[in-house]
């Protein structure tokens, strides 16, 4: 039965974990170090990092070693076709759709009566129509917070 050489050192265990993710180790050690994870000392909560990793770069190999396998997923140009259709179609759809929105976007106001559709004179009578609203009490100014702390040491 072949035993690994730090079979039950947590800590050297620990040592290869840190110069794995230092990039130092070898193919050699890393190899070990696999090992190691895959058996049940190495399930270990606190080697999840580093099988996390170990996994993600192995995917990353295993993938980038089937090119014919890559080749094969990529979409054909019929599917590049139907994909520039789609956009296509989509891109009018959407000029149509904001040519309609701007069309009936139109500003209405009725002033004595009367039908008023300038943005100009319908953004005015919305202003006017707000300060008579509001009111010059709402807002206070500088010279009536002056007047209102004087007015206080004037009258005792």
């Amino acid at each position: 039965m072949k035993r690994n050489k730090n079979a039950g050192n947590e800590s050297s265990w620990d040592a290869l974990v840190d110069r794995y993710f230092r990039a130092e180790t070898t193919p050699r050690e890393e190899r070990r170090l696999r090992r190691f994870l895959s058996s049940p000392a190495g399930a270990a909560r606190r080697y999840d990092a580093v099988r996390a990793v170990m996994g993600y770069v192995a995917c990353g190999r295993s993938l980038s070693r089937r090119p014919a396998a890559r080749r094969r997923n990529r979409p054909s140009a019929v599917a590049w076709r139907v994909a520039a259709t789609v956009c296509l179609t989509a891109g009018i759809a959407a000029s149509a759709g904001w040519g309609v929105y701007r069309r009936n976007n139109v500003c209405v106001a009725y002033v004595a009566g009367q039908k008023v559709t300038d943005p100009d004179i319908v953004t005015r009578c919305m202003k006017d129509a707000f300060r008579e609203t509001v009111g010059p009490e709402a807002a206070p100014t500088m010279e009536g917070q002056l007047n209102g702390m004087f007015n206080l040491l004037d009258n005792p």
